[in-house]
């Protein structure tokens, strides 16, 4: 007999601040929300946040990992602060603006110790966790994306090729998986030759749901029809009109060079901005395709473009991000929000009560 298996799949970048405040209203609302969940699936900041989850302590409520949550993605964004010394590194050009020193030994703190003592691996979290990333050598594969997760202490893959690295992952320490997914080129440093998931999927849906489809034998579903998943990011819709607002007389045809992708004062790095809202969506739009009733994507609208955010991310207007997206919270769940805000909260809490609930 098969069960519904449910993937919360959490996107990377700035909009992690957001919906982990979405998610906690979900909590309060729907308490158990969390515990429904079979599978966690992140990349970069999401993969931070599901390894961090996956970590919590058996018995520890979905609202109080979910605050813990919250502290620990604010702890870690203040920490990525570039400060003087970064500043210089990143204007140099030579090195990552980032050092991972410092961050290595905070990670393994956070992140907690198994029943041994030891830092959590993949194979002691409490959570199945699948997590994105890009492997610039790896053999006797060629270099790509990879998926690390600890599926494999279930059994084996369906699909041996899917199998070949399983269960040396669960040997992975945790932190060490969150720095692998995270590594983001010329802010961080290359992590045992790993760079950030975003390269691939900073929406890592698709990614999470191939991958629990390998093992279902072993986790007990049966196919696609079994699969539920709620998808959380944060979509720009606005991309267009900002690249409207730069042409010539809306002259459609571009002849760019790299100045105005990049350096549009009230759109910076807005070629970075297409990519990331094009690809994000369009995973969305595939996944809907797959599971239609039984997929719903939770992305509010950034309230800045990718490019302004990331760049008030690393001059250290942290606080400024965490007080908007508390307000973006209280209004989602007094149902104020921006008209833009879809889905509101009420048609979430019937979707989780007829789909995931279920």
């Amino acid at each position: 007999m098969t069960r519904i298996y449910r993937i919360l799949s959490l996107d990377g970048g700035p909009s992690t601040i957001g919906y982990l405040r979405l998610l906690r209203v979900i909590e309060e609302r729907r308490p158990g929300f969390l515990d429904k969940a079979d599978l966690l699936t992140g990349s970069s900041d999401g993969a931070w946040a599901a390894l961090f989850l996956a970590s919590r302590p058996p018995g520890t409520s979905g609202l109080d990992a979910l605050n813990q949550c919250i502290a620990f993605n604010e702890h870690i964004a203040n920490s990525l602060r570039l400060g003087p010394v970064g500043a210089l590194r990143l204007l140099s050009g030579v090195v990552s603006a980032i050092d991972n020193h410092a961050l290595v030994r905070e990670l393994s703190e956070l992140y907690g110790n198994s029943s041994d003592g030891q830092p959590h691996t993949m194979g002691t979290l409490h959570r199945d966790v699948c997590v994105v990333t890009y492997n610039l050598h790896l053999q006797p594969v060629k270099p790509g994306v990879r998926f690390i997760h600890n599926l494999a202490r279930h059994g084996k893959a369906d699909v041996p090729e899917m199998d070949q690295f399983g269960k040396p992952d669960l040997l992975l320490p945790a932190y060490d998986v969150a720095l692998r997914s995270g590594a983001f080129p010329i802010l961080m440093p290359a992590r045992q030759g790993y760079l950030d998931g975003g390269l691939f999927a900073n929406n890592p849906a698709m990614c999470g749901l191939t991958q629990a489809l390998a093992y279902r034998e072993t986790l007990g579903f049966g196919d696609l029809r079994d699969c539920v998943m709620l998808s959380t990011g944060a979509d720009d819709g606005h991309v267009g009109s900002r690249i409207l607002d730069w042409t010539v007389k809306k002259n459609l045809d571009l002849p760019w060079g790299w100045a105005p992708w990049l350096l549009v004062p009230w759109a910076p790095l807005m070629l970075l901005n297409a990519i990331m809202s094009a690809s994000g969506r369009g995973v969305a739009f595939q996944a809907h395709q797959l599971l239609r009733e039984r997929f719903l994507r939770l992305a509010p609208p950034m309230s800045a473009p990718f490019g302004r955010e990331m760049l008030r991310f690393m001059a250290g207007q942290r606080r400024r991000l965490f007080v908007e997206a508390d307000t973006v919270a209280a209004n989602w769940a007094a149902g104020t929000a921006d008209a833009e805000t879809r889905p509101t909260l009420k048609s979430t809490l019937d979707w989780l009560d007829t789909v995931w609930f279920a």
